[in-house]
């Protein structure tokens, strides 16, 4: 794997993390929203469940299969299927947890 291909990925799979990890966090610390009534609520589970499937289906669709450009470099071609690949993972485990 070239470096440039590690750090594009990892680039991507630190701020997914980051972002994570921010909204968990903003959930913990609010007084206002009971923890576990959002963990269990069906309705915003479903909400990021969906969003992750549309954004997933965006990537693929726009960026992973974009001929043009993408596809037209290996380098490319190889970040991007990791990207869809760790996005589609992340739907799964949502998928699993929430369903």
């Amino acid at each position: 794997m070239k470096e440039k291909e590690k750090s594009l990925f990892d680039i991507f799979n630190s701020t997914l993390v980051k972002a994570t990890k921010d909204i968990i966090d903003a959930v913990e610390k609010s007084s206002r929203v009971d923890k576990d009534t959002v963990a269990n609520d069906r309705f915003k589970q479903h909400e990021i469940l969906d969003r992750v499937y549309l954004i997933r289906d965006m990537f693929e669709r726009y960026v992973e299969e974009n001929e043009d450009v993408v596809q037209a470099d290996s380098e490319f071609a190889v970040a991007a299927e990791k990207v869809g690949d760790a996005l589609g993972e992340f739907y799964q485990l949502l998928g699993k947890r929430f369903i």
